[in-house]
């Protein structure tokens, strides 16, 4: 009985660790779980660009022939006006030679009127033979080039002389508002102490923007607060006030030139006390050109 007993021991710890190995088995990719998806889930084109091209994936261990289908949706584009398909019949063909392809639209391009950005989406539907992968949508932005304040957005190269580094050169870069046409994004602004963008508003001539003093220029988790702040040019003998701006002059050949004393100042707490000190400050004598 004992032998038996001991026999049995043996044989239900022998088939716990065959279990236990089926458990922790490397799964296997077949062919049941091939599967047609996006490899980006957004992709940007120009409104001049011609044609976007979505980059969509078969994943099969077979490669077989398939075909997904795929519908459009309507987001702030609206289809046939500014955009078209380039199949009409809104399918993909995939097989063992071409397991990575495009869907393709036609951007219609609408030089001369201001749109604002577009949006529309694109949806794999259907893979008979295979599965629509989790990676389904991607969204697609038409970028307007018409926007009102095209002349002064891009990359400038800056110069200004800096209270610590002396003369000092970096990139600033101004970028359009979501939905205002009046505002522009700022980054790098003051060269070694930002990390976050900041806003300006553009005058309706184009020949000024007003920076707002106060804003959080960058963020590091051992400080409460990094304040954009700045004295008014040219000498810097009076500090820019709460509510008070900070000048950009816009040349007519859109170089720029900051009017007054910028920097970034650094407050121990978030109620904007316990001043530390300067990130970096510069004269009122910053140059921007393209």
């Amino acid at each position: 009985m004992k032998k038996l007993i001991k026999f049995l021991n043996i044989f239900i710890i022998g088939a716990l660790v065959l279990a236990s190995c089926d458990v922790n088995k490397t799964p296997v990719f077949q062919d049941k779980d091939s599967f047609v998806g996006f490899t980006t889930p957004t992709v940007s084109v120009k409104e001049d660009g011609g044609v976007v091209r979505l980059p969509v994936t078969f994943a099969s261990p077979d490669g077989k022939t398939v075909t997904a289908t795929y519908t459009v949706k309507d987001i702030s584009a609206k289809q046939g006006t500014n955009y078209t398909l380039k199949n009409a019949a809104a399918t993909i063909t995939f097989d063992a030679q071409n397991r990575n392809s495009f869907i393709e639209i036609n951007i219609v391009n609408k030089a001369g009127l201001f749109t604002g950005d577009l949006k529309f989406s694109v949806e794999i539907t259907a893979v008979p033979g295979a599965n629509v992968g989790g990676d389904k949508v991607c969204t697609v932005t038409i970028n307007d080039l018409d926007h009102p304040l095209t002349p002064i957005l891009g990359s400038y190269n800056a110069t200004g002389t800096s209270y610590f580094n002396g003369i000092q050169g970096w990139t600033m870069t101004f970028a359009k508002d979501a939905s205002d046409v009046s505002k522009v994004w700022i980054s790098n602004f003051v060269v070694d102490g930002s990390s976050l963008a900041v806003y300006g508003v553009v005058n309706k001539t184009m020949t000024e923007i007003k920076v707002p003093k106060g804003q959080r220029i960058a963020e590091n988790p051992s400080y409460g607060f990094i304040e954009l702040r700045g004295y008014y040019g040219p000498d810097g003998a009076v500090e820019i006030a709460d509510g008070e701006n900070i000048t950009i002059k816009i040349n007519p050949d859109f170089s720029m030139d900051i009017m007054d004393e910028i920097g970034s100042y650094v407050w121990r707490n978030a109620d904007k006390s316990g001043g530390a000190g300067w990130y970096n400050i510069f004269a009122a004598d910053i140059k921007l050109k393209r």
